[in-house]
């Protein structure tokens, strides 16, 4: 993991954990492309829960990229709220250097 990320995570107070789900939901992500093509690019995903790894999980396996892939209801948007902030503020402050950094390439 790279030092922006991690300078992001420290001042955010975000706990950064290990993906589990595989490479098979790796590969099916939206951002793929431009990782094949060196662009950088975060995946993102989590939010105030204790269970996040199972939840997202269940959302992986019957909703990810099917016709259930909508908004719910009882969404708790504090989650998104924070990761549309990590994921500006880590862009930002990678787009702001005067040169990116080898590290800065493969960002998580």
């Amino acid at each position: 993991m790279n030092r922006v990320v991690k300078g992001v995570a420290a001042t955010l107070s975000v706990e950064i954990v290990p993906d589990t789900s595989g490479e098979e939901v790796f590969y099916r992500s939206d951002h793929y492309d431009f990782i094949k093509s060196g662009i950088p690019a975060l995946f993102l995903i989590g939010g105030p829960d204790v269970d996040i790894a199972g939840r997202a999980q269940r959302f992986l396996t019957t909703d990810y990229h099917m016709p259930t892939d909508i908004v719910q209801p009882d969404w708790n948007w504090e989650g998104a709220r924070m990761l549309a902030a990590f994921g500006l503020i880590t862009g930002m402050r990678i787009a702001n250097q005067e040169a990116m950094r080898l590290e800065d390439r493969f960002a998580l």
